[in-house]
């Protein structure tokens, strides 16, 4: 303000290099009145100074004292917060950076996904809230998830807001399923598999084959060595027993390993003893065994009559046609010959087939002919003869001289020969042995023997004249007889 006749204003300014006059041009307006106007000031302008000379129609002329412009800053969040993450108990912060002018901070926590936000103030959570970084002290699961911002106020309005973000509480370490263990056959793919929560996962299966657990690599039977999943493939009977366990890495705390899963890769079955040949009697009871090694083992005996193989079905006789041992009961001559093996499966393959077993049966002897009798002159020779069926059949002639009231076993000797064949051979047979009786007791593998019927032995007598015809007279035309006495077997006379 001044006073005075005819005044005349002149504005000046500094810039920093000393005053010179303003113009009426670009922001400055008024640069010859009492009032300096200045529109749309920049924040290049901030600490300008001003004065302005005022002369009269009186001189001297005078200048105003010098004024300084200062230019406010408007406020501009130049760093926005990041997302944070924090092991659970653990302290973090969650920062900015801003421009402006006596800048001012209030942070705020929404834990409703953003649709509502409160200001913090500090306590045994929060620090500096109203400065450009806050303090969490101690985060907890309760806070996991809760979303960040901070509104910068300064000098001149507006202020600013900052983006939300967002405050992760990584979870504790956990394998709530753990791996189990796994039983396959040799060729055969499987998993071990893990489930873990936590943050920053990672996996390292290891393996022990008997000396200790080591990390296992990709690559042969193993993939997945990193992967919450084990994957074993086409595995060997040589990895029966393997153990396996995968050792958990997470954010916050230390490796965890899960508990020991075992691999049993189950062997195909394995013949160990083969069925041996039966000889038994008709009506006799044979068995066949078959030993193996595996698990699930399953029996079907086969039979070969002597047209090929087929599996064997219940019947009469016949036990056990699906267990180790076969059992047949009440065979029969018809079955001798008969061969039996066993097919045996198990749980895994291939399966196999044992070697094959012959079935014998023998059968007892049986008659089907005897000498009945026979005649002989004295010191002639004759036999006797049977004939039987039977399986290793044995002879052993016997003797009565007493119609048969006893017998005994002949040997031989000077009168008999071949006692032990189905013929007998009386040699030189004497008069004395004239009405002798012979059986023949026929033995083998299977009981009973068979006894012979009796057979009558007949030494004939020779002929002998026992009275002599005598001399007889007779007169012509007339009749006469002549008689000799005589004695033999099966006389004639002429």
């Amino acid at each position: 303000g001044a006073i005075g006749s005819n005044l005349i204003y002149q504005w000046q300014v500094n810039t920093g290099s000393g005053f010179t006059d303003v113009t009426n041009t670009g922001l400055y307006g008024g640069a010859n009145s009492s009032t300096l106007t200045l529109t749309n000031v920049p924040l290049s302008m901030n600490g300008y100074s001003y004065r302005c000379f005022v002369s009269g129609t009186c001189t001297p002329t005078v200048t105003s004292n010098a004024v300084s412009l200062t230019v406010n800053q408007l406020v501009t969040i130049t760093g926005q917060p990041f997302n944070t993450n924090v092991c659970p108990g653990s302290n973090t912060s969650i920062s900015l950076t801003a421009t402006g002018t006596a800048l001012a901070y209030q942070w705020q926590v929404s834990s409703n996904s953003g649709s509502s936000w409160v200001n913090l103030s500090n306590g045994p959570q929060y620090t500096n809230v109203t400065t450009n970084t806050l303090g969490i002290i101690g985060a907890s699961a309760g806070i996991n998830g809760y979303m960040y911002r901070c509104i910068v106020s300064g000098a001149c309005i507006p202020g600013a807001t900052s983006n939300a973000v967002t405050l992760s509480v990584n979870a504790s370490l956990t394998i709530p399923v753990q791996p189990v263990s796994k039983t396959i056959c040799p060729g055969s793919n499987t998993t071990f598999n893990i489930t873990a929560s936590g943050s920053g996962l990672g996996y390292q299966w290891q393996i022990n084959t008997g000396s200790g657990f080591t990390d296992l690599t990709n690559g042969g039977n193993y993939s997945g060595v990193t992967t919450d999943i084990l994957t074993v493939s086409s595995s060997l009977l040589t990895m029966n027993g393997y153990q396996y366990r995968c050792i958990v890495s997470s954010t916050c705390v230390a490796p965890v390993s899960s508990n020991v899963a075992t691999l049993t890769v189950q062997s195909p079955p394995t013949l160990t003893g083969s069925p041996s040949d039966a000889s038994i009697c008709v009506n006799g009871t044979a068995s066949f065994t078959v030993s193996a090694t595996g698990p699930g083992l399953a029996y079907q005996w086969q039979i070969n009559t002597g047209s090929g193989w087929s599996n064997m079905v219940f019947g009469p006789g016949m036990f056990g046609i699906f267990s180790p041992t076969l059992v047949i009961s009440l065979a029969q001559a018809n079955q001798n010959g008969y061969q039996y093996r066993c097919f045996i499966s198990g749980t895994c393959t291939p399966a196999i087939t044992s070697g094959f077993a012959t079935l014998t049966v023998n059968t007892p002897p049986v008659l089907t002919a005897a000498t009945l009798t026979t005649n002989v002159c004295p010191g002639n020779n004759t036999s006797l003869s049977v004939s039987a069926n039977g399986t290793a059949l044995t002879y052993q002639w016997q003797l009565s001289t007493n119609s048969g009231g006893s017998w005994s076993n002949l040997t031989n000797g000077v009168n008999y020969n071949n006692v032990n064949t189905s013929v007998l051979s009386i040699l030189a047979a004497a008069s004395t042995m004239n009405n002798y009786q012979y059986r023949c007791v026929v033995g083998g593998t299977c009981a009973p023997t068979a006894t012979s019927p009796s057979a009558l032995l007949t030494v004939n007598t020779l002929p002998n004249v026992t009275s002599q015809p005598t001399n007889q007279n007779v007169c012509v035309n007339g009749n006469i007889s002549f008689t000799v006495g005589a004695t033999g077997t099966a006389l004639t006379y002429q």
